[in-house]
């Protein structure tokens, strides 16, 4: 790897503080996306990447009442189910999702 100016180190430092992802500052100032990822680590350690693909449409306290539900004997099929999140979170979820 070429070492990168102190001037592009900076600017990459202040697009990473505005909230642009790798690729876009890639995009932007012409450097790979690795060494974008570099010097985050190296000048940012605490800050996180943002997370990729879409969000969960179901939390982890949703699936263990989904659970429950079907182990107690309350919802024996996964429409009975899918209703049942329908109703008390307001959550719809078709029955292959659930």
């Amino acid at each position: 790897m070429k070492p990168i100016s102190e001037e592009t180190r900076n600017s990459i430092i202040s697009l990473l503080d505005s909230g642009l992802s790798s690729r876009q500052i890639e995009a932007q100032l012409g450097v790979g996306h690795t060494t974008v990822d570099k010097v985050r680590a190296s000048a940012r350690p605490d800050a996180q990447k943002r997370s990729a693909g879409r969000p969960a449409k179901l939390t982890g306290v949703d699936k263990r009442r989904l659970v429950r539900m079907i182990t107690s004997g309350k919802a024996d099929t996964a429409v009975q189910v899918a209703q049942e999140l329908k109703d008390t979170v307001g959550v719809e979820a078709s029955a292959k999702t659930v």
